[in-house]
């Protein structure tokens, strides 16, 4: 019963005895453009990345600045802020190799470096915390069409 369901199946050729799989090439997946350390921030100065990464940046940015708006302290350390962070949003940096800071340093309208006394590390601020975040900081960046 088995040997004929077998032999029925479009997938598997049988021989006497021997039965194959009869499989398809694995297509091979779109290879993502990898970046080396910085040279996410170069191509995105340079106007060279896709639609889609200046959205994830976006989503990042969006990430920082809510969590900023709503810490007691109105400031946050990098390595903090990196801990903090949404799963997907620190999942592209890594993934894209940028550090966060490096990334909020393009935008000093929005974030601003603070010195923090008790602190040897500079913290990450809101210039304005009650501005609203919005997608137009981000057109100095896209391609020109």
């Amino acid at each position: 019963r088995f040997a004929r369901y077998i032999r029925t199946l479009s997938s598997v050729s049988v021989s006497g005895t021997t039965v194959s799989l009869l499989c398809e090439a694995p297509k091979p997946a779109p290879v993502a453009r990898g970046f080396r350390r910085g040279e996410f921030i170069l191509a995105m100065k340079a106007k060279q990345l896709p639609v889609e990464d200046l959205e994830e940046v976006f989503a990042v940015l969006a990430c920082v600045h809510n969590l900023l708006r709503t810490s007691d302290r109105q400031s946050e350390s990098p390595c903090a802020l990196g801990n903090k962070l949404a799963p997907r949003s620190r999942g592209f940096l890594n993934t894209h190799r940028a550090r966060l800071i490096e990334l909020l340093s393009e935008f000093p309208s929005v974030f601003a470096s603070v010195n923090v006394p008790t602190s040897n590390t500079s913290h990450v601020a809101l210039v304005d915390s009650a501005a609203p975040l919005d997608q137009s900081i981000l057109a100095p960046f896209y391609p020109a069409a």
